[in-house]
């Protein structure tokens, strides 16, 4: 992530005040840690037949910068069992991302 991709994200994400109000928390298991961890939810997104979560740690982390998001994919596996996995790969990261800008920027133009 680039440090305008990463300052975008940062005015975007103080930005929105009524974030609080509303802020929903995703618990997941960090295996490298050995623990529980909670996320905020930053943003949905959908990109054809996947759906994405954007979530930023709600106690500061070695592995998330507080400017920084996990993103992850989520959604049902066949068996019924729902799951969120983070994404590693860079050019799905990546596209992920500026998905997200785009759709945020909408959003800022329609308030």
């Amino acid at each position: 992530m680039s440090d305008i991709e990463k300052e975008k994200l940062e005015e975007n994400y103080n930005l929105d005040e009524d974030f609080e109000d509303e802020e929903e928390i995703i618990t997941l298991y960090n295996e490298t840690a050995k623990k529980d961890e909670d996320f905020r939810v930053v943003w949905y997104l959908e990109d054809g037949d996947r759906s994405y979560v954007l979530l930023n740690p709600v106690e500061p982390s070695e592995d998330i910068a507080e400017d920084e998001v996990l993103i992850c994919e989520y959604g049902e596996t066949e068996n019924g069992e729902e799951f969120v996995e983070p994404v590693e790969d860079e050019s799905e990261l990546d596209r992920i991302y500026n998905l997200y800008v785009r759709e945020y920027e909408e959003a800022c133009k329609e308030d």
